[in-house]
């Protein structure tokens, strides 16, 4: 019931808003707000595929990030809004140990809901590895949906020989979790660096174990999510280096770029050497960039939301592409259940992702224009046959 609910809101032509839901609405909201087109019933029957979200993310369930209770867990509603867009498949990422068991967990609680998950260590918090495995800790968080984790620097120094038993003891653990559950853990990642992260984890460290992940887990036969930020070509330096280095009788390296936004320079190098790119919100701020990733072949792109990161803004250059708008609670206000949050990005806006690319890419490409249809299942196809997700 609480799906049909929700489709009925977001199908509504303007004038047209359900009564229920009209009642239960503050006046602030208007009329244009909830004003999509009949085009929403056509998405329906296409699918789309949210290859990076952060769903383990105390924010969807209405804590904020120091541990204040903000607002109920409306956790239910952002997947039926997912689902009422047609979002299929919602691949939440590990980012850390902790939360990767989190995510697996999500993903068996709500498989058939669409939920698949990775499993691996953001740069950010790659300083956990020199730390002792405490299980006790993993499950106290991993069972508490509304948890909060984040990145540090470690308060105690460690000898090498500590370390490196602590990090052997880790990276096995994390093997087991991938191999345990192949069934909802369809990548490993997301590893890579970011050094825009430098306050919590060293660049040294980062980059010490972004390989030693690759090495750990590329015998999986798994494909790979990858993280680079702000870290100029050390990067693609390093992945090249090692991708260089792998024996032949290795399966073939294969991975995702996921929250692209890099360099002319660092796009070719990726694609030469036979990786994808997976692109959000934070793509289309400026028209350069915009402008750069429409070149990315439609068979290695993909598209996500890094929910609840990467929201399309106002001020964004591709922002005038959006057609797809949702009832949304503003900023500071108390939130009305069944509505989205202001700045806070979740599944359901792949619809704009995909909006903002074909209009981008119409106008960047005025000799071959592409339809939103045509965008989005060419990019269903490459997602599904890389994650190997359905038949």
């Amino acid at each position: 019931m609480l799906e049909q609910q929700n489709h009925s809101m977001v199908v509504a032509e303007a004038g047209d808003t359900p009564t229920a839901f009209r009642n239960c609405v503050p006046q602030l909201f208007l009329e244009d707000i909830y004003r999509t087109t009949i085009r929403i019933i056509k998405m329906r029957s296409a699918c789309l595929i949210d290859v990076a979200l952060n769903l383990t993310d105390c924010v969807f369930h209405g804590v904020d990030w120091k541990g204040k209770r903000l607002h109920d867990d409306d956790f239910e509603h952002v997947l039926s809004r997912a689902a009422s867009v047609g979002v299929e498949t919602m691949i939440i990422t590990g980012t850390s140990l902790a939360q990767s068991v989190k995510a697996v967990r999500l993903c068996r609680k709500y498989k058939e809901r669409g939920l698949r998950c990775t499993v691996g260590v953001h740069p950010a918090h790659a300083s956990e590895f020199s730390r002792p495995l405490v299980l006790s800790d993993v499950e106290s968080f991993a069972e508490d949906e509304s948890s909060v984790i984040t990145p540090k620097n470690n308060d105690a120094s460690f000898s090498p020989e500590e370390e490196d038993a602590n990090s052997t003891c880790r990276l096995e653990y994390l093997e087991k979790l991938i191999r345990d559950n192949k069934d909802v853990v369809v990548a490993v990642g997301e590893i890579g660096i970011d050094y825009a992260e430098l306050s919590y984890c060293p660049r040294e460290t980062q980059e010490t174990y972004f390989i030693k992940q690759l090495d750990a887990f590329s015998r999986l036969g798994l494909p790979f999510l990858l993280h680079s930020r702000e870290c100029g070509d050390h990067f693609t330096r390093l992945l090249g280096e090692w991708m260089e280095k792998q024996p032949t009788d290795q399966p073939p390296f294969c991975g995702v770029v996921h929250s692209f936004n890099g360099s002319p320079e660092e796009q070719r190098f990726l694609l030469e050497k036979g990786l994808f790119l997976s692109i959000n919100g934070s793509a289309f701020r400026e028209r350069r960039l915009a402008e750069q990733v429409c070149q990315i072949p439609l068979d290695r792109l993909m598209f996500e939301t890094d929910a609840p990161w990467c929201d399309i803004r106002n001020k964004d250059y591709g922002f005038q592409y959006v057609k797809t708008q949702f009832p949304t609670t503003k900023k500071k206000k108390p939130l009305v259940m069944g509505t989205c949050l202001e700045r806070r990005n979740e599944p359901c806006h792949m619809v704009q992702v995909v909006e903002v690319f074909t209009g981008c890419y119409n106008e960047f490409n005025k000799d071959k224009p592409i339809t939103q249809e045509a965008v989005m299942e060419r990019v269903y196809h490459t997602t599904n046959s890389f994650f190997h997700l359905s038949p």
